[in-house]
């Protein structure tokens, strides 16, 4: 673009003369159109040039990109050890939580399978005092549902497993 300084006025200044500097600054096809003094369509055109720029950064982390962690440390004193004490102690934090919730999770599952344990041992000695006491038919149901109901528990706990294996699979990028 060619140089536009020059003697010229604002549009706010009421009329505006732009020197030749300004008309050879317009795109040839804008200029075939105006005719000589038309000025206001030459402002007009002139703002129709403006070009906006946008600049987004975008940044991802449990800090600050260096360039704005060096900005913290230049107006905030002891800004960046400030921020990186304040990350480390989110991190230490965030370590405990996860501990607690996988040591919470492994007591749950293990509780569960002595809950299930002892319901299945009660099932199955139930079914035995039936078959002793003549109730076959009583003792094959409390049997064989309870022998069914654990084959299929541990049976859907491997497809759910392996399922959620394949999905991590799927979702961690190669």
């Amino acid at each position: 673009m060619a140089d536009v300084s020059g003697p010229h006025k604002t549009p706010s200044d009421g009329e505006l003369i732009p020197p030749d500097a300004l008309r050879k600054a317009l795109p040839q096809d804008i200029v075939s159109r105006l005719k000589q003094g038309d000025d206001k369509r030459i402002a007009q055109a002139l703002v129709t040039l403006v070009k906006t720029e946008y600049m987004a950064r975008h940044y991802s982390g449990p800090l600050p990109a260096p360039e704005d962690l060096k900005a913290y440390a230049d107006c905030i004193q002891n800004g960046a050890e400030r921020i990186m004490a304040m990350a480390e102690r989110q991190a230490e934090h965030r370590t405990q939580l996860e501990k607690l919730v996988i040591h919470s999770q492994q007591r749950s599952g293990v509780r569960g399978q002595w809950m299930a344990f002892i319901l299945s041992l009660v099932c199955l000695l139930l079914a035995a005092a039936l078959a002793y006491l003549g109730h076959d038919n009583v003792a094959m149901v409390f049997g064989g549902g309870t022998v069914v109901s654990l084959a299929s528990v541990f049976i859907i706990g491997k497809v759910l497993q392996n399922q959620d294996l394949r999905n991590k699979r799927a979702a961690t990028p190669q």
